[in-house]
């Protein structure tokens, strides 16, 4: 597991934009996506900006990802962390074929 940043905006109304930042924990990745430990529970089809740790290879260090899916560990009756997959929004060179996008997450 390798520590990744991230930040994430949340519309609370038409005028007030909240920005959530913090750390999360990358479980492991793919040319299409991750999976991440976070704290915080980002909403299915969500999408965000990751900052993917530079010793991985063939991915943006700073990326936009797209959340499939979340399932959340329960800690105590009150508290808990979450399994996020999320694939990768943009990609270019090694990650296109035939020019088209592919968009699969390997989990």
């Amino acid at each position: 597991m390798r520590p990744c940043w991230y930040e994430m905006s949340e519309l609370l109304d038409r005028d007030s934009i909240v920005l959530h930042h913090g750390y999360a924990f990358s479980v492991n990745i793919s040319s299409g996506g991750m999976l991440l430990f976070m704290a915080q529970e980002p909403q299915v089809r969500q999408v965000f900006e990751v900052h993917v740790p530079q010793s991985i290879e063939r991915v943006n260090p700073q990326t936009l990802v797209e959340v499939c899916w979340t399932r959340r560990i329960a800690i105590d009756a009150t508290e808990g962390v979450y399994l996020v997959g999320v694939k990768f929004m943009f990609r270019t060179g090694a990650f296109c074929r035939d020019g088209n996008l592919e968009h699969r997450v390997h989990i």
